[in-house]
């Protein structure tokens, strides 16, 4: 077993080398590196609020993503070396052979597109937050969690990993444990195996995905499924991808929250959509605990950065029905240590934690009730 605490004191004596945080972000406008899925996510977001990228580059893709231009890394103008941020929009593979190839081609300011997004726009996409600076309660805190996943080291080392990167942002990497890429929620190596009768609450249902991922190892013998999705384009494609027979399916315009009430939302971000002070538009948020009939076995939150919220709005259905609990860290300093411990917290659980991206991306804890670990796969 790894030595927490020695790795700890790694991280915590590690240089900060955070990005420089008052470098102005492009002469003319940001080039971003990587046009897949998140490089198109990265164009819809910067269209939202106004910024558009000056090119994309990738070394396999040619053509455009919206009208904008993909380029190959050769192609990239000397002047814009020198005068543009290079923001990456790759989390599926390891970001430093990225840094140190635009680096090598004369480029100045590169970093990840969440660390970039932070500075552009950190009321519309928080997840590259940061926090170089512990306090002893926050030291202590974080301590806790680690001891509370000792009984895993894969989710010792992801937690270190996560550490590693939201404290000092560096991507390490630990032999032996890789990231687990394309093994998120259901599909985690942790993760039970599912009886009949489940009832699967998807907090943050966007497009129905994970949804389809629960139906494809629950086959026909789930009880209910709740979606949470207040985006009302999210909406759409989620009702487009949801099975014809839809009478064991419930679907709510709502979002998630720890009291019932009307908020403001940004929405028609696609994975970004979320609660805000400045959004446009109203929704109402609702509380787990408020749903009638409400008995889950399964809950997934992914709601960008309301998580804990809608855990302290569901302590009732917790605490009554004990289900599989999987939550988001992306999204806030709430991931650091005040989500695990409600959930190590809860009684007679276990706490489990992934890394599925780099750059501590797609970082979820999952909190299994004792009863259920004793059937899993």
């Amino acid at each position: 077993m790894i030595n927490y605490k020695l790795e700890l004191k790694k991280i915590l004596d590690y240089p900060v080398k955070l990005y420089d945080l008052s470098r102005p972000l492009g002469g003319s406008g940001v080039v971003l590196y990587g046009a897949g899925k998140m490089g198109k996510m990265a164009v819809d977001l910067m269209r939202s609020v106004g910024i558009m990228p000056k090119y994309i580059v990738d070394r396999n893709v040619t053509g455009d993503i919206d009208g904008i231009n993909i380029i190959a890394p050769n192609n990239i103008p000397d002047q814009d070396k020198k005068s543009e941020t290079f923001a990456i929009c790759i989390v599926t593979a390891p970001v430093q052979p990225i840094i140190k190839l635009l680096h090598g081609l004369g480029c100045i300011d590169v970093r990840p597109f969440y660390a970039y997004s932070e500075i552009a726009f950190p009321h519309i996409m928080p997840n590259g937050w940061e926090m170089s600076i512990l306090d002893k309660v926050d030291l202590m805190e974080v301590e806790q969690v680690l001891e509370a996943l000792t009984h895993d080291e894969q989710s010792v080392v992801d937690y270190l990993r996560m550490l590693w990167w939201r404290l000092r942002r560096v991507d390490m990497t630990y032999p032996g444990f890789a990231v687990l890429a394309d093994q998120k929620y259901f599909k985690a190596p942790s993760f039970p195996a599912l009886g009949m009768g489940e009832v699967y609450v998807d907090g943050g249902a966007h497009f129905g995905i994970i949804i389809q991922d629960f139906l494809s190892v629950a086959s026909s013998g789930y009880r209910q499924i709740h979606a949470f999705e207040p985006d009302s384009t999210n909406l759409k494609v989620l009702y487009d991808n949801l099975p014809e027979d839809q009478v064991r399916i419930a679907v709510y315009d709502e979002a998630l929250s720890d009291c019932i009430e009307t908020v403001r939302f940004n929405d028609g971000l696609g994975y970004a959509s979320s609660r805000n002070e400045s959004g446009a538009h109203e929704v109402k948020a609702t509380t787990l605990d408020s749903i009638h009939n409400l008995e889950p076995t399964i809950i997934k939150l992914h709601i960008e950065g309301d998580e804990l919220r809608a855990l302290n709005g569901a302590t009732g259905v917790i605490r009554n029905y004990r289900p599989i609990l999987m939550v988001l860290a992306d999204h806030s300093r709430d991931g650091l240590y005040r989500i695990p411990k409600f959930l190590y917290e809860l009684n007679n659980y276990r706490l489990y934690f992934n890394l599925h991206d780099y750059c501590g991306n797609t970082s979820i804890f999952y909190a299994y009730p004792n009863q259920r670990l004793n059937t899993n796969a």
